[in-house]
């Protein structure tokens, strides 16, 4: 593998000495791209691997709460925000949505906004607005993942409390 990674390290190497400028940067740009890609996918996995262990519990503790006769009740509608490293993980019901450090400023910013300055006098419904407009602008993923079909869902709403409880930008 690294044979094959260091012959094609001289190909693009020998390449580039005839490329123009213009078409290095266009190969410095699909460089930064597929970087970026590579990011998601670990990204991904690690969320693949929690969901596979938080599956595993869910299922032990259902398990076991049914041979003790516990009425076992799971809540679709849940709502949480999880930190992993530098990056956040959205609960939405059975669904978990990572976003980075970057996303999350913007959701956290969105939602103090609307607390310190709602023009309808109802920061949670101004605040929802807002978060569903981001969200169908930057990442529908959430919203189609967490079953939101508009900004009146509970989710929303939910999620603009525990944000604005729990986190803070720096002005």
């Amino acid at each position: 593998m690294a044979d094959r990674k260091n012959a094609l390290l001289k190909e693009l190497n020998k390449l580039s000495k005839e490329i123009n400028e213009e078409g290095l940067e266009f190969l410095v740009n699909q460089a930064k791209i597929i970087l970026h890609n590579m990011q998601i996918n670990k990204v991904n996995e690690e969320l693949r691997k929690l969901e596979k262990i938080d599956e595993e519990i869910k299922n032990a503790k259902t398990d076991r709460d049914s041979a003790a006769g516990v009425e076992v009740e799971t809540d679709k509608r849940a709502v949480a925000v999880e930190e992993a490293g530098n990056n956040f993980i959205l609960v939405l019901g059975s669904s978990r949505k990572f976003l980075n450090l970057k996303e999350m400023r913007k959701v956290v910013h969105i939602c103090q906004s609307a607390a310190n300055g709602s023009s309808s006098g109802n920061a949670e419904t101004e605040a929802a607005l807002r978060l569903y407009r981001w969200f169908k602008a930057n990442r529908t993923d959430v919203l189609a993942d967490g079953r939101i079909g508009n900004a009146h869902n509970p989710k929303i709403k939910e999620l603009f409390r525990i944000i604005t409880a729990k986190y803070r930008t720096k002005d």
